[in-house]
């Protein structure tokens, strides 16, 4: 019993570093180490920063440590070769191009572009996202600016429940069990 408690200890703390994505088929995936649901960037296309949460209600505005936390758990092999946000070197992240744009969609004419809107502590409007280069957080202009390919990064609080939230549960009610068929 000892053993079986400590592996579920271990579990438990393992699965906060791995992030788990969700696709609901909605246009929706649920990233499961944050809780979040994310939009897919196809919906948002096309519209202003100001105007993608207006258009998208019970959503919010993704925050600059939300996007850089779902960035860098997909790319995790991200290295700013030119010092001002983004990766030229691409070998070995064909995975991890595929899972962004499973999560967010390709929001380029050219078929293989995926950008997103989100704003930084300062006020700046940034984008992060792929065109043959990775981009985390580019520069990029003014909140009212559109751009056809480019989306905007939109949260919301998911309801599904965490993957260690779950086994705790189901952990505890195997214990409940257990204990009371010791009692009888």
């Amino acid at each position: 019993m000892k053993k079986l408690l400590a592996g579920f200890f271990l579990y438990s703390f393992m699965t906060y570093a791995v992030a788990a994505f969700i696709n609901n088929g909605d246009n929706t995936t649920t990233d499961t180490s944050t809780g979040l649901d994310w939009l897919a960037l196809t919906v948002t296309q096309s519209y202003s920063y100001d105007d993608a949460v207006t258009n998208n209600p019970g959503w919010r505005y993704a925050a600059e440590n939300e996007v850089y936390t779902i960035f860098d758990s997909i790319f995790v092999n991200f290295v700013d070769t030119l010092g001002f946000g983004y990766d030229t070197n691409l070998a070995g992240q064909s995975a991890e191009l595929a899972v962004f744009q499973s999560i967010f969609g390709i929001t380029g004419s050219a078929g293989d572009r995926s950008y997103g809107f989100f704003k930084d502590s300062a006020g700046n409007i940034r984008t992060a996202g792929y065109d043959g280069n990775i981009y985390r957080n580019y520069l990029f202009g003014s909140a009212s600016n559109t751009s056809a390919g480019f989306g905007t990064f939109l949260v919301r609080t998911s309801s599904v429940p965490e993957t260690p939230s779950l086994v705790l549960m189901i952990f505890g009610l195997l214990g409940l069990f257990v204990t009371a068929r010791r009692k009888a």
